[in-house]
């Protein structure tokens, strides 16, 4: 069969226009564009319009043009923002053509690499498969697409058809009905035997027994066969976009006859009982056996694998098949028992939820970017695509397509464009703040300071939100930062400048005083920790400065709203013990979760030092910190150390 290479994808002379290039453009280059894009002309979503868009303007010449204004108004009159989503370079692959380059490339490697493994014989009609197919579908959930190889040749979805069933019977019953009959464990061996539980169910809903059972609960055991068997053909053409399926007789006719395990496995069944009242294991063995007998290709099987990756909505036509819920259960199965044996293998490699059929035919779903569909006749022990296998752990190698890849810290690349958009998340966190500190949305900064955000950041002018809120003159919220979250206040801007520059040059007399009563309070823990002599007589001016600043700042909160604590946290009480020489200062800080938590610090001359740490009154109200305990420190020598508990 003819090889479909990317040239017929993506054009090579086309070039990618961004919607400040669509001065004028031509319909051939727009659909040659289009097609850079992964975006079919005959896509349902933009078929529609683009016959308007051409019918509505002509240039003098008779051939059509159009322009970006005019693009703008025939979509808004139609209700359709699809195309301008695409001119903007919003959607999930945003390099299509150079994603499209490499996934040839790995192709022809899995071509030249892979040629292991033989053509199924448990039918007729599977041992009349081309053992050198090799086939690959791929579609996003925004709809883009690619096809090279044999991505038309005809195959039968065998054991792929399951997951179907199974997010169908959840979407129609739910998680409770189901699984009282089906579980979702793993099972050691392939999707053959009576694999039934000690509970008397089978392990799970992609194995015969499973799949049987699944089957037997679509639509009501009252309804004809034929009905339960039409609403299911319905279910596929929506996954399809309005394509049609069909059944392949000759290998549904050769199934029923030779399928002795399954035949087993209902009778056993029907043996203990496992089957929903009133439904027939012949019924459900003939509904199953129709499904593993659906006739597609790998476009197709594409389409379905990428509704699931898109939470149960088919990408071109936005039609919801399959509700979320079901979708999330059914790649979770998909992910450890979707191939039987190989499955742990499979989750070990490339990290994605899949399943597989007897016919070479493979489904790998990488959730909320795309789905792909496989092709190759030469199995894996009988049972897996090699080839397919092959070209999956080649993909994952390149891509961060792994479920537990780290965007961050490795060097493999992420077409989607998730890291741009997590840096700007982070962005868009840093300028929240910013504008918190100039507001003096105390609320605000806590919760970014609770939820582990790193309060030092900065924005392009290095301006931290201290810098923000100390130029702004917000006295409140520079108490917080400095207090409760510990910010450098030692960071400087792009003109060198600190926030307390900032605050002396503009004036801000309130926080320049604080920040400049905190620099001296470090410039003496310092000369403490130097070990330079220090008179009792400084010592008690610290003392008498730390007095009169919490004393003044809780005078003043209580001022503003009756509070005996400001925003920052501080209390404002300073008390002396019995001691020789020194001080000693004792502060609380309170936050949303302790109201109350003291610390007390005493100082007894220069050769001794004691260090006592108590919890004060928690908000339990029963007198005790974290963990209930005193923790006291005695140190001697030519000097006392600082230290912080």
């Amino acid at each position: 069969m003819q090889t479909q290479t990317v040239s017929q994808v993506a054009a090579p002379s086309a070039v990618r226009y961004s919607a400040e290039d669509l001065g004028l453009i031509r319909a051939a280059k727009l659909t040659a564009w289009l097609r850079t894009e992964g975006i079919d002309k005959r896509d349902p979503r933009i078929k529609a319009n683009l016959q308007q868009l051409l019918a509505a303007m002509s240039d003098n010449e008779g051939e059509p043009a159009f322009s970006k204004e005019s693009v703008e108004r025939i979509f808004s009159a139609t209700g359709s923002v699809f195309l301008l989503k695409v001119l903007r370079n919003e959607l999930i692959v945003r390099d299509f053509v150079g994603f499209a380059q490499t996934i040839e490339m790995l192709f022809e490697q899995a071509r030249q690499e892979c040629k292991v493994g033989e053509v199924s014989r448990l039918t007729p009609e599977l041992t009349q498969a081309d053992p050198d197919s090799w086939g690959i579908s791929l579609c996003t959930v925004d709809g883009q697409r690619l096809s090279l190889g044999d991505s038309r040749a005809a195959f039968c979805l065998q054991d792929c058809s399951q997951p179907i069933t199974y997010a169908v019977a959840l979407t129609e019953k739910g998680p409770a009905v189901v699984h009282q009959f089906v579980g979702y464990e793993p099972v050691g061996v392939h999707h053959e035997g009576l694999e039934i539980g000690p509970d008397g169910k089978p392990f799970n809903p992609l194995t015969g027994s499973g799949a049987l059972l699944t089957a037997a609960l679509i639509g009501s055991p009252q309804d004809p066969l034929s009905a339960r068997f039409s609403a299911l053909c319905r279910v596929y053409s929506r996954l399809l976009a309005g394509g049609s399926v069909s059944v392949h007789t000759g290998s549904y006719l050769s199934q029923r006859e030779a399928n002795y395990h399954n035949w087993a496995a209902a009778y056993r069944l029907m043996e203990l009982g496992a089957f929903p009242p009133g439904a027939q294991a012949t019924d459900a063995m003939d509904l199953h056996l129709q499904l593993a007998s659906f006739s597609i290709d790998c476009q197709a099987g594409a389409l379905i694998a990428a509704a699931l990756a898109n939470g149960g909505v088919c990408p071109l036509t936005e039609d919801r098949v399959l509700s979320p819920a079901a979708t999330r259960s059914t790649l979770s199965v998909m992910h450890s028992c979707g191939l039987g044996r190989h499955s742990g293998r499979f989750a070990f490699k490339c990290g994605l939820p899949a399943t597989a059929g007897v016919s070479g035919c493979l489904l790998a779903v990488l959730p909320n970017v795309m789905g792909l569909c496989l092709y190759s006749p030469r199995l894996l022990q009988g049972r897996v695509s090699a080839r397919s296998l092959h070209f999956c752990e080649l993909l994952v190698r390149q891509y961060s397509f792994h479920l537990y890849d780290s965007l961050l810290h490795n060097r493999k690349l992420d077409p989607t464009g998730r890291l741009a958009d997590s840096g700007r998340a982070r962005f868009d966190a840093v300028s929240t703040m910013l504008y918190a500190a100039r507001d003096g949305d105390i609320a605000c900064l806590r919760r970014f300071y609770l939820t582990g955000h790193d309060m030092n950041s900065c924005d392009y002018d290095s301006r931290t939100p201290l810098h923000v809120a100390a130029s702004e003159g917000r006295l409140a919220a520079v108490q917080f930062l400095c207090s409760v979250c510990r910010v450098d206040r030692r960071l400087r801007d792009r003109w060198d400048l600190t926030a307390l520059d900032c605050a002396r040059i503009l004036g801000r007399s309130k926080v320049e005083q604080f920040l400049a009563e905190l620099d001296n309070e470090e410039s003496a823990a310092v000369t403490l920790a130097s070990g330079k002599q220090s008179t009792t007589g400084e010592l008690n001016d610290n003392v008498g400065k730390i007095k009169e600043r919490c004393n003044k700042e809780s005078s003043s909160n209580e001022m503003q709203d009756g509070s005996d604590k400001d925003p920052a946290g501080f209390v404002g009480s300073s008390k002396a013990g019995s001691i020789e020489t020194g001080f000693v200062g004792s502060w609380s800080s309170g936050s949303e979760r302790q109201e109350d938590r003291s610390a007390s610090f005493e100082y007894k001359g220069r050769d001794e030092a004691d260090a006592q740490f108590s919890s004060g009154p928690d908000s339990d109200g029963e007198g005790e910190g974290d963990d209930g305990e005193a923790a006291t420190v005695t140190m001697s020598g030519d000097g006392c150390r600082w230290w912080a508990i």
